[in-house]
């Protein structure tokens, strides 16, 4: 009887030490990704502006944004820089990771800035800079966004295939 109850409480035992540690792995497997993250999002928000384009001034990306936005609230997100390689154009490291700021202004304007993040001695590389109006992405350029932001209008071009033929006589 005595080695039934000792393998019964030492089995019992195991499958508690186990749960705890697949546990305690689980949560610091986590917690390392979001460590990871919270560390890109704060390496993109001090970039300086001026290693992007020299026109601009010598601040961080972070302070150019509430300064142009008038505190509006800024939304950081990490992503992999997939998306950004087909739609920019630009060929991105495997190993990098992207940052993307958004901050939505009034009129249903919303500003996006994607910068990739390669390794740590290298600086952060700028992908795109755009402005969301009405479902419609404007593509702009960094030293282009206190006008966009001031309630610049967007030219529209309309294809030349839409444009009414002229007579030929």
């Amino acid at each position: 009887m005595n080695s039934y109850w000792i393998g019964r409480v030492s089995n019992r035992n195991m499958h508690l030490w186990l749960a705890t540690s697949v546990m305690a792995l689980l949560l610091a497997g986590g917690a390392a990704k979001s460590d990871a993250q919270s560390s890109a999002v704060e390496r993109a928000k001090k970039a300086i502006i001026s290693t992007f384009d020299a026109a601009l001034p010598n601040m961080t990306l972070e302070s150019f944004l509430n300064y142009e936005t008038d505190g509006a609230t800024i939304d950081w997100k990490t992503s992999d820089c997939a998306q950004e390689k087909i739609s920019s154009g630009h060929q991105t490291r495997d190993t990098s990771k992207c940052v993307e700021a958004y901050s939505t202004l009034d009129q249903r304007r919303t500003i996006k800035i994607v910068l990739e993040l390669p390794a740590e001695p290298a600086l952060p590389e700028l992908l795109s800079v755009s402005m969301i109006q009405d479902g419609l992405d404007h593509p702009l350029r960094l030293i282009q966004l206190p006008a966009a932001t001031q309630g610049g209008h967007f030219k529209t071009r309309i294809p030349r295939d839409l444009l009414p033929l002229q007579r030929v006589s």
